[in-house]
């Protein structure tokens, strides 16, 4: 698979499968695939930061969180696109 052509959400994916090994046969995501919402890892692997560096901007309040459930937090694509573009 060539790394140089795919978008930042694509390698963070890449990177996600390969440590995680094949998808399980109930999900049907790709791995290159993301929706509008991520959780922490997709969206430290996005923007290309640590999960640690991630999590103090979360803290910091410069990323929204978005809180399905008590254990399901996701952050929008869009909101780490106009953190990006600052």
């Amino acid at each position: 698979m060539a790394t140089e052509n795919m978008t930042p959400a694509q390698f963070g994916a890449y990177l996600d499968a390969k440590q995680r090994g094949p998808l399980d046969e109930s999900s049907n995501a790709t791995p290159a695939q993301f929706g509008a919402y991520l959780d922490a890892k997709q969206g430290a692997a996005y923007i290309r930061v640590s999960t640690r560096h991630y999590a103090r901007l979360v803290a910091r309040g410069l990323i929204p969180k978005k809180r399905l459930s008590p254990g399901c937090v996701r952050y929008r694509k869009s909101d780490l696109d106009a953190l990006m573009a600052k």
